[in-house]
């Protein structure tokens, strides 16, 4: 019987070598799937954007002579940092000696890169959106210096996500604290970096409602604006959305009042990200937190802002152990969402997939979730769809001091390439391990993995290779984290991935 159960280990060990399962880290992306830069003791990504060119922007902060300054990456398609951009693909943005920190980054139809954020000088926070040229370097077309600072009358503010009108106008949204209470605001901003006087109050529209807080905001087909984020009730948060017209007058026709108010009952709520259709449909997507575990919903509104029961289940899609902190929409129109599974976890940079109709995708990972694991600690930011429908996510890595980070998953399963070296086999002795063992095979790998036999990754394993006639000896090293378990280790190069069953002690 031992047998039978062994061989059923190893025939699905080869058949790893022919699929890779949607949402795991692309290999063909900085040769393991992921990118760490440090540049500073801490650092992280905050935005995330695909160009049309297959290029990659990034947006963060990171810190110099002890001062939180912003800085633009931008990546090559493969991962690397595209040299031809600031200095070696890292520009910081330097308008001065205070703290700057990017939020978010979008770009014009003219690849003008739009980032948004908060300053902090003499202990006053001010929301800032700033413009650069496409090489990086601020546009001085914009505001006179590529930087326009909103002050809205309060010693605290600050803008969480920007969208660009078709008419070139820019949308912000963010929060002020105003005497004793903190109001969402949303901007607009003439393409010369000036208030639009023809928006709201002078350019600047206060919500009605106190003690909300403005995390996300979308532009409807009908010019209209929709606004996501929270609302502070008592001792418990829920989660919120209301609508403006296009001149930024609070749309009354939406829920009877312009705002739609939801709560699930759980310890915390909050609208992390608001989605318009082009059905005038809105997606909200809510973390929620019960007895210390969060959740993940997708909430459907209808135009006239009610609940969408044709979504989901009553309106709304669950999924556990994720939360979100942004989602996208794939080519196929189904929503992937990035989230994290707690601080200070090696688990995060978590994915969840949930379909048009608002139906969990259980072929999607385990039941509709996956999750990479990393060897430190790690928390994810932004998520990003390719033009090939690959996921982009950006982040942090770093139990003490953080690296910026971004990732690629692939978007749907994936057919290993067959060659001659498919029928090559490989061994590890001794195995069942402890913490050290050789591989031995006769062609050279440029990685081993170790997965779980949910097809988990577990570590990227560290090793030093010697050559024995006629095979290679990798010389493995076995963390002792790694609980005594049977595993998947999966060795790969450029043409091909090679797996089999190891056994920890």
């Amino acid at each position: 019987m031992k047998h039978i159960f062994i061989g059923l280990l190893l025939w699905y060990a080869n058949n790893l070598c022919a699929q890779i399962n949607a949402g795991a880290l692309d290999f063909t992306f900085s040769n393991d799937g992921y990118d760490t830069q440090n540049f500073s003791a801490n650092e992280e990504i905050t935005g995330l954007i695909q160009l049309s060119n297959s290029k990659i922007l990034a947006t963060g902060f990171t810190y110099l002579n002890d001062t939180m300054r912003g800085f633009i990456a931008r990546y090559n398609s493969d991962g690397t940092l595209d040299a031809t951009f600031g200095d070696s693909g890292f520009q910081i943005m330097d308008f001065g000696d205070f703290t700057l920190s990017p939020k978010d980054i979008t770009i014009t139809t003219s690849d003008k890169i739009v980032i948004t954020g908060y300053v902090l000088e003499s202990g006053i926070n001010d929301g800032f959106i700033a413009r650069f040229l496409p090489d990086g370097q601020p546009d001085n077309s914009f505001n006179e210096d590529g930087l326009l600072r909103v002050d809205v009358a309060s010693v605290y503010e600050l803008l969480n996500d920007i969208e660009i009108q078709p008419d070139g106008k820019l949308i912000a949204v963010g929060i002020a604290d105003i005497e004793i209470n903190t109001y969402t605001v949303v901007i607009r901003v003439t393409e010369d970096g000036l208030l639009d006087t023809t928006f709201a109050n002078d350019g600047i529209y206060i919500s009605t409602i106190a003690d909300t807080y403005g995390n996300s905001l979308d532009l409807l087909a009908d010019g209209k604006i929709i606004v996501g984020g929270r609302l502070y009730s008592g001792l418990d948060n829920k989660s919120m959305c209301f609508r403006l017209t296009a001149d930024g007058i609070l749309d009354l026709t939406f829920n009877d009042d312009g705002y739609f108010i939801v709560y699930f009952g759980d310890e915390d709520e909050s609208c992390v990200k608001v989605i318009g259709l082009a059905s005038g449909k809105i997606i909200l997507c809510i973390y929620t937190v019960y007895e210390g575990a969060y959740h993940t919903k997708l909430l459907s509104v209808t135009d006239e802002g009610l609940i969408d029961n044709s979504f989901g289940y009553y309106g709304t899609a669950s999924i556990d152990s994720i939360k979100c902190v942004d989602v996208a929409v794939d080519l196929n129109g189904d929503y992937i969402i990035a989230g994290n599974y707690s601080h200070f976890s090696t688990d995060n940079f978590r994915i969840a997939k949930i379909s048009t109709a608002g139906i969990i995708d259980s072929t999607f990972g385990n039941d509709g979730l996956i999750s990479t694991h990393f060897e430190a600690s790690s928390w994810v930011n932004r998520i990003a769809i390719q033009n090939d429908g690959k996921f982009l996510l950006g982040g942090l890595i770093g139990d003490f001091a953080s690296d910026i980070a971004i990732s690629r998953h692939l978007s749907e399963d994936a057919v290993g390439i067959s060659d001659d070296q498919n029928n090559a086999t490989i061994s590890i002795f001794p195995n069942p391990v402890f913490n050290y063992c050789i591989l031995s095979a006769p062609i050279l790998f440029d990685k081993i993995y170790l997965f779980d036999l949910a097809g988990k990754l577990i570590a990227t394993l560290p090793f030093t290779i010697a050559q024995d006639g006629l095979s290679f000896l990798y010389y493995l090293s076995i963390p002792e984290i790694i609980s005594p378990n049977m595993y998947i280790l999966s060795a790969t190069n450029d043409k091909a991935i090679h797996s089999t069953v190891l056994f920890k002690e």
